[in-house]
């Protein structure tokens, strides 16, 4: 406010207290002497009267004489023969609250792929062909305590034209997620759930007209509880000896149920057994990295020693802040799925099978 007649101000510019001053001063007539012996006044006036609290309110109206020394944690404060009178207020400002804890992370990837070719009177062969493919990917992780909640959704779709023919390229939907609570710096309790399915209708080949899978048709979910061990930050190791593998196939008139180890005119299949898993995440070398997940599991009640394989592995190699390098392998076996083949004979007939997938990509990937 402006300065009325006969009037001093001071502001101080510490952000916790402010200092108001008024009347003549009866003696250090320079105002940084002044300001000096004001302050140290104000932390007497603390020291003495005891903790102060926020918004506290401290009136002096008085000429005071002060020769003393005052010890106050560490900080000694002198005060000799400064003589002043004070008709104002001391303010407390209260200190920043701190911001408030962090227990979310939460962020993502996209990449989108795009392959073409085309063939125009070329003698050693070919055909037209183009592919697009995008994967997303997203997680939202939960830290408080000795508990961790992660949660991972992986969506991908891609077409390939060839010719005149279309089919899809990549097809899947995968959710997990998985609470963790610390034993110590290596092992911790852990229940997961993990879900999978596909989008779109999935055929053998091209012109088949019967489709062997659509969505919700097979769906995998799997439950287990058990223990983690990370020996290293880039390796996990989960052992979970109560797992509930569920296959259901949602449309049986499409669909037939007894390909993926359904009874006839059943949609549900219901396995109890043991879970285990290898995860890697680990850089190689500068800008190139390694993901791995391998799951194991094993039916209690009908042929244990048939374990059921899921490895999914894939090589990132960066070019550079957008472009990349993706190397993808998938081998899948379950011993009561069965899936297409051809006999010697070329007849086909369906059977139990490793099935494997393999993808090379380059495209753009933005993170965030």
């Amino acid at each position: 406010r402006p300065k009325a007649d006969g009037e001093v101000y001071f502001p101080c510019k510490s952000p916790y207290i402010r200092l108001n001053i008024h009347g003549p001063y009866l003696c250090n007539p320079k105002p940084s002497t002044m300001l000096r012996s004001l302050l140290a006044f104000a932390l007497l006036i603390f020291a003495l009267g005891g903790n102060a609290q926020i918004a506290d309110t401290i009136r002096i109206s008085d000429t005071t004489m002060v020769s003393d020394t005052m010890v106050k944690g560490d900080t000694t404060i002198i005060i000799t023969h400064t003589t002043f009178r004070v008709t104002d207020t001391i303010i407390i400002m209260p200190e920043p609250p701190p911001p408030p804890p962090q227990y979310w992370k939460t962020g993502g990837l996209f990449q989108a792929n795009f392959t073409q070719a085309a063939f125009f009177n070329w003698t050693q062969g070919g055909e037209n062909n183009i592919s697009i493919a995008g994967m997303l990917e997203l997680f939202a992780h939960r830290e408080k305590g000795n508990y961790i909640w992660a949660n991972d959704l992986r969506l991908g779709y891609g077409r390939i034209r060839t010719g005149e023919l279309t089919r899809k390229g990549d097809d899947q939907i995968h959710f997990v997620t998985m609470l963790d609570k610390k034993i110590n710096d290596h092992f911790s309790y852990n229940a997961q759930l993990d879900f999978r399915t596909q989008f779109d209708l999935g055929f053998n080949n091209p012109t088949d007209s019967a489709p062997i899978s659509k969505f919700m048709a097979p769906a995998y979910v799997m439950a287990a509880i058990g223990i983690n061990w990370h020996p290293e930050k880039w390796l996990s190791i989960n052992f979970a000896p109560v797992s509930g593998k569920f296959t259901y196939v949602g449309d049986t008139a499409t669909i037939p149920p007894e390909n993926y180890g359904i009874d006839e005119n059943k949609q549900l299949r219901s396995e109890l057994g043991a879970t285990a898993r290898i995860g890697i995440r680990k850089d190689l070398m500068e800008n190139v990295n390694i993901a791995s997940d391998l799951e194991l599991f094993s039916n209690y009640l009908h042929e244990p020693q048939n374990v059921d394989i899921n490895w999914l592995m894939r090589i990132n190699l960066r070019i550079n802040k957008f472009l990349v390098t993706t190397i993808t392998t998938h081998v899948l076996y379950d011993h009561d799925i069965l899936i297409p083949k051809t006999n010697n004979q070329g007849e086909e007939y369906l059977g139990r099978g490793t099935q494997f997938k393999e993808v090379v990509a380059i495209g753009l990937t933005y993170k965030f």
